[in-house]
């Protein structure tokens, strides 16, 4: 046995060598199905990524977007009475498709007779959020061309009218104009889309328009009698 005992001493090393250098190697790390770590800290998934994906958005010029918020339609004036506590505002009711009724304040009286707006045919926004005029609450609103004087006030005031046989509730759009309409029922275009949207209409060779081009119902335009030029609101 003491002959052997070098031999053991020596195995004896060579096993811890081999310990050792066991000890000291990298563990790997155990991989999943998918390539990841299974102690490796997951991502969570984003509160967008979480959403379900819409469908992606046309890409349209902002003008072209604005306009498309807004719910312009043909209306009939049914009712005209005078505001008890403004003079130059008419409570208007309008007739829309299917029985529907709104009633308008409009600042038309200085301009236009009650026999003038009687049964008229007029285009009005309908998705601005109501207000109260004096009092009355005015739930649409009546588009009308303008000319101003020197001085810079209203001269003459005019509503623009949709073509000859537009029925009662008929959208009015943009001839040309491509994208689909964003309106939705009960929500209502801001104030803010609105006032951006004013500045770009106006009239041209007769006809109401917006950015230049035609407003239209059913493909035919939606006109007003004053000069190139005129505003629109």
């Amino acid at each position: 046995m003491e002959a052997l005992k070098p031999a053991f001493n020596a195995l004896d090393a060579i096993i811890s060598n081999i310990e050792a250098a066991l000890n000291a190697s990298p563990t790997k790390p155990d991989h999943n199905s998918s390539g990841q770590p299974h102690n490796a800290k997951q991502s969570k998934p984003s509160k967008k990524e979480k959403k379900q994906k819409k469908a992606p958005v046309p890409n349209v010029p902002v003008e072209t977007a604005q306009f498309l918020q807004c719910d312009l339609r043909v209306a009939q004036v049914t009712s005209v009475t005078h505001h008890p506590e403004a003079d130059g505002l008419f409570v208007l009711q309008l007739t829309y498709a299917n029985d529907v009724n709104k009633t308008v304040c409009a600042g038309l009286r200085h301009y236009l007779s009650d026999d003038d707006m009687l049964n008229r045919m007029v285009v009005t926004i309908c998705n601005l959020k109501p207000r109260k005029l004096r009092g009355i609450a005015s739930e649409a609103m009546v588009l009308a061309g303008s000319i101003r004087s020197s001085e810079g006030d209203k001269q003459t005031v005019v509503p623009i009218a949709p073509p000859e046989g537009a029925a009662p509730g008929s959208v009015v759009s943009v001839r040309g104009m491509d994208g689909e309409r964003t309106v939705e029922d009960g929500k209502f275009v801001s104030g803010k889309t609105w006032d951006k949207i004013v500045p770009r209409l106006g009239v041209t060779n007769g006809n109401a328009c917006y950015d230049g081009n035609e407003l239209v119902v059913d493909g035919a335009s939606v006109t007003c009698d004053l000069p190139d030029g005129a505003e629109i609101h």
